[in-house]
């Protein structure tokens, strides 16, 4: 394991000294170990790079070609096709290069691949992978034009595959990536670049996740940023736990220690292959970490095993294994390949062992959890035990309204008036049920003033960036139909 790499480790997990919601950071410094030994498992297998890209893509590739088989299609941020079109990018890196440097069956079987995982690519209608595939495939054109390859050749190479692409879609129904591509291109393309689209909705994000930065620059605690995030608003924005951008999450939730412990394990993993004929380990590792600078893949489990995966793939042996190979027998160089891929095999069943418990089932019905255990709780212990959580965890949001919801009366009627003060632009639906409770209480004056500064909140049309904002917020429905309507 690399120094950096342990400091990034060290630098979240000292973050839960100072969280904002430290169980949050607690699981985060699990996953965090995971992420290592997923690196571990790429530092091992360094001589075999497209063995587990090929395995990981495969994996999420045949999950996409099987829904498309069965003609269902989900254009959705974090859906099935997105993450299968980021795990396919930095598998494509390595087999277009392999491609060049194979001969006849090996060159063949790589453009049979490479074709397919431009086909995955393609049908996910993913603008977060189908940039950093543009980038590679004009990266790698150049290198391998330094490596002996003409431009004609390169020329046709690219047309082979679009063609390869071409025929697949049309032998299967539906023809997937055209209405893939037609769809983004003149329909939801349009959108998102109107005010208030996609494009807006995410600078939103990225805004409010780099002011969450300047107010706590060591960190709101790592994982936590989903769960306190709305704390720290000083506007409305659209609502989303997820920042859509890796890197300005972990400067939003781990602080600039850790973000800077990120970039220079990234520095370091890029420049260790960039300069010698491991330039398509570089390619692919830059392919999947852009591709989580604009989508919300960079929180998916699979998404970030990879990607810390390619970073063991690019650092490579270090110089020390690499003298230590230089000096052994001839027999045991031979058998180095063979026993790097078994204990990348061992690191990765060690590592799924650990990661699969975590996955799926529980991953779907975790937050349905919180209100049964609450509620098991006896009464007398129950409302002790959640006030003193709120009051050393007033930030977060999930604590605040299990406090919420254990109250009745003026009782409720304090808490939610605490919770519009220290979340006064994170959820409208606190103004709303405070404004009905002081209804129901026969306190008028109190509704329609709760009202007005609700209006005042989020009646706000542009950011301090200029940008029109889509407080899209729990309640927006009732949001829209009280504070902003004329």
């Amino acid at each position: 394991m690399p120094l950096v790499g342990w400091l990034w480790l060290l630098f979240g997990a000292v973050t839960a000294l100072w969280s904002l919601s430290p169980g949050f950071t607690l699981l985060s410094i699990q996953w965090d170990a995971v992420l290592l030994g997923a690196l571990v498992a790429g530092r091992l297998l360094w001589k075999l790079p497209a063995l587990p890209l090929s395995i990981t893509a495969a994996t999420s590739g045949w999950a996409s070609l099987s829904l498309v088989a069965l003609g269902s299609r989900f254009y959705l941020s974090g859906s099935v096709m997105y993450i299968a079109a980021a795990l396919a990018v930095p598998a494509l890196s390595m087999y277009v290069a392999l491609w060049w440097r194979q001969r006849r069956l090996l060159r063949l079987g790589s453009a049979v691949v490479a074709v397919v995982l431009l086909y995955v690519i393609g049908i996910s209608a993913s603008r977060a992978a189908l940039l950093p595939t543009l980038l590679i495939l004009g990266v790698a054109a150049w290198r391998l034009h330094g490596e002996g390859a003409n431009w004609k050749q390169l020329s046709l190479g690219l047309l082979l595959l679009l063609g390869g692409v071409a025929l697949i879609d049309a032998l299967v129904f539906d023809h997937a990536v055209l209405q893939a591509i037609g769809l983004k291109t003149f329909d939801t393309l349009h959108k998102a670049t109107q005010e208030g689209g996609n494009l807006e909705t995410r600078l939103q994000m990225w805004e409010v996740a780099f002011h969450a930065f300047t107010t706590h620059p060591f960190g709101l605690g790592s994982g936590a940023y989903g769960d306190v995030f709305q704390s720290t608003q000083a506007w409305p924005v659209y609502y989303s736990r997820f920042v859509h951008n890796t890197f300005l999450e972990t400067l939003a939730s781990g602080g600039f220690l850790r973000f800077g412990a990120l970039c220079w394990l990234l520095w370091q993993a890029f420049q260790h292959s960039w300069r010698s004929a491991r330039w398509p380990v570089a390619l692919a590792l830059v392919g999947i970490w852009l591709n989580m600078c604009f989508d919300v893949t960079g929180n998916i489990p699979s998404t970030l095993l990879v990607a810390f995966l390619t970073v063991g793939l690019g650092l490579g042996a270090n110089e020390t294994v690499e003298i230590r190979a230089t000096e052994t027998s001839a027999q045991i160089r031979r058998a180095t390949p063979t026993l790097a891929a078994l204990s990348g095999l061992v690191v990765i069943a060690v590592t799924l062992a650990w990661w699969w418990p975590h996955d799926i089932q529980q991953q779907a019905i975790w937050r349905g959890m919180w209100p049964p255990a609450i509620a098991s709780i006896p009464s007398s212990d129950r409302e002790p035990l959640l006030t003193r959580a709120v009051s050393r965890f007033p930030d977060s949001i999930g604590l605040q309204k299990l406090w919420i919801a254990s109250a009745s009366g003026s009782q409720r009627e304090q808490r939610l008036n605490t919770a519009t003060q220290i979340i006064p632009y994170g959820d409208a639906s606190f103004f709303l049920q405070l404004a009905q409770q002081q209804r129901q209480l026969g306190q008028s004056a109190a509704a329609a003033q709760t009202e007005a500064l609700c209006r005042s909140h989020f009646g706000r049309l542009r950011s301090p960036l200029g940008l029109a904002l889509t407080p899209g917020s729990i309640s927006g429905t009732s949001l829209h139909d009280l504070c902003l309507k004329p």
